[in-house]
């Protein structure tokens, strides 16, 4: 990564945001503190240990994965991939009332569907065939009514309610629980081609 890069505050962001031991409230108290993510780094690790960041964190932050950054940095040059800090306009006004909200959101598509009034359908990955057609009925009514439909893109009734709003020509939210660059789990087809479906990994 440039030196350029490494002062961008974004991609201190997303550096902190993968250090160990680093959840949100760690996030955030330390965004805080010291004002920016950037300035975290900065910091010594004499000055970090007082505040209660154990050795793996200290170590990372003294020596971040500045490849993993690279990475994410260069997934976000397609112009359908978004990266939305807490601190930006753009991040969902409700999840930013929680009392941890995830600091950063990786988001594929159109990212102003997150603010729009949602309804969230999620069910089990082995449902009966009228279960998934009623999650299917139900999600496509509700689009149709003008809901985002949100779920775990898990196979099942998380699926079907994504299709339903498909077939309604609506809009859908898929919340991954792996993280956007990884597909879960990966399946062979009974061809034996090579398969891949999206779903978190309850």
């Amino acid at each position: 990564m440039s030196l350029e890069d490494r002062r961008n505050e974004r991609a201190h962001w997303i550096a902190l945001h993968r250090a160990p031991g680093i959840g949100p409230k760690a996030f955030f108290d330390l965004l805080a503190r010291y004002g920016s993510a950037e300035a975290v780094f900065a910091a010594s690790s004499m000055e970090l240990e007082r505040h209660g960041l154990g050795s793996e964190t200290l170590a990372f932050i003294k020596a971040p994965d500045w490849q993993a950054v690279t990475a994410a940095v260069r997934w976000l040059r397609d112009d359908k991939h978004q990266l939305i800090l807490w601190s930006e306009e753009a991040y969902p006004p409700l999840l930013r009332t929680l009392s941890d909200p995830p600091p950063l959101l990786y988001v594929i598509g159109d990212p102003r569907i997150l603010a729009r009034p949602q309804i969230a359908l999620v069910g089990s990955r082995h449902p009966t065939a009228t279960g998934e057609e009623t999650a299917l009925e139900f999600s496509r009514q509700l689009a149709l009514a003008g809901w985002v439909i949100t779920s775990g893109l898990a196979l099942g009734i998380d699926a079907a309610a994504h299709r339903g709003a498909l077939a309604a020509r609506g809009a859908t939210i898929a919340v991954s629980g792996t993280g956007l660059d990884l597909i879960y789990p990966a399946r062979t087809t009974s061809h034996g081609r090579s398969k891949t479906e999206a779903r978190s990994p309850r």
